[in-house]
């Protein structure tokens, strides 16, 4: 896998909106382990983002969770990127840098 930082500035725009808006389902009430899928329908782009880790308190005691993302392409490639988010206000979890 990848870490989910390096390819960040390449997850902008609608990516960023759609993968966020499913990071924050999966990390905010997700079970361990489980796939929450999401679909970009400006690209057809599709994926699921698994959250890897329970919940635990971060830098600056912020809560955080380890995950797994899976970019399915339209190419057929698939790719796997690794990361961590934890929880900022407004209940955003945005990647950590």
């Amino acid at each position: 896998p990848v870490p989910a930082v390096s390819v960040a500035d390449k997850l902008t725009g609608s990516y960023r909106t759609v993968i966020d808006k499913a990071a924050a389902r999966a990390l905010a009430r997700g079970t361990t382990g489980e796939p929450v899928a999401w679909r970009n329908p400006a690209t057809g782009t599709a994926g699921s983002i698994t959250p890897t880790s329970p919940a635990y308190r971060g830098q600056g005691r912020r809560l955080c969770r380890d995950y797994q993302l899976t970019v399915r392409l339209g190419s057929g490639r698939r790719e796997t990127l690794v990361g961590t988010r934890c929880r900022a206000s407004g209940g955003r979890w945005p990647p950590s840098n």
